[in-house]
């Protein structure tokens, strides 16, 4: 299994590379992603990889890993820019993708359909994560009606905890009490 695994750390990969994670989607990071299209777990989870065109370069390597089976990109700071963008551009490639964490995110309502929109084409998924993003009651539901409509026969496990309520707004403190 290959797998990469960053954090406020650094990054490891089984695949022998390893190094600090840049602050945001920095070179290094791009770099390493780019020649690893067997990866199958990538965790890029409190990188604070950023908002909207700051994270265009990401989005474009996430493109290339189309065996990627697990993704955690919770606690980055991706604002509904930056997940339209994975919802429209990488999402519907990753075909293979059965585990997705995008967690404690600033996303909002439009963001989140666009990430459960680019979702159709991961008739695999098992398990989804959009807690504490902000997408409100009816962002919440919205997003529940497009998963249901898809093609997600096998999602077992779909967290949307923490998304109705003014105290989990973005900019709070978006960790539960």
């Amino acid at each position: 299994e290959i797998g990469l695994v960053g954090g406020a750390g650094g990054a490891q990969s089984a695949a022998g590379w390893e190094g600090p994670c840049p602050q945001g989607p920095g070179p290094e990071l791009m770099a390493a992603l780019e020649w690893m299209g067997g990866l199958r777990l990538l965790d890029l989870s409190f990188n604070a990889l950023g908002r909207g065109a700051e994270t265009s370069r990401l989005t474009a390597c996430l493109t290339r890993l189309s065996n990627l089976e697990e993704l955690n990109l919770s606690e980055n700071d991706l604002d509904a820019a930056a997940a339209s963008a994975l919802g429209q551009e990488a999402l519907p490639l990753l075909s293979s993708l059965r585990v997705l964490n995008l967690s404690y995110n600033a996303m909002g309502k439009a963001g989140g359909e666009a990430v459960a929109r680019g979702l159709d084409e991961a008739k695999g998924l098992r398990q989804l994560d959009l807690r504490y993003n902000g997408l409100g009651r009816d962002g919440s539901a919205e997003v529940l009606r497009l998963l249901r409509s898809g093609r997600h026969d096998s999602l077992h496990d779909g967290v949307l905890g923490g998304n109705t309520d003014t105290r989990d707004a973005p900019d709070a403190d978006r960790r539960p009490a």
